[in-house]
């Protein structure tokens, strides 16, 4: 049985698998980002601008020490629906 290594955020990624967590990280990305705005009727292009804003604002925040892309999530589609079917869509995006 091979042992599988954990990287840790400090840690430098083999060459090799750079790609293959690229591509996998932006088909989750994208998805969370783009189909999201979609189904909630809310247009990709701010919703990508404000993921960017909210990224740029985390990295001068933690001045550089953790990577991260702030973006969408599919955890918001249940309660978003939730307070849609309530309260109404105006109440939902005060939620977002």
């Amino acid at each position: 049985m091979e042992k599988k290594k954990i990287y840790n955020v400090g840690d430098d990624i083999p060459k090799s698998l750079l790609l293959p967590l690229g591509l996998q990280h932006t088909f989750a990305m994208f998805g969370a980002s783009v189909l999201v705005p979609i189904l909630f009727g809310i247009d990709p292009g701010i919703v990508l601008l404000m993921n960017g804003i909210g990224t740029l604002l985390f990295i001068f925040v933690t001045k550089a020490k953790a990577p991260a892309y702030l973006g969408s999530s599919f955890a918001f589609l249940a309660p978003g629906l939730a307070i849609i079917k309530s309260q109404g869509f105006e109440y939902a995006q005060g939620a977002f």
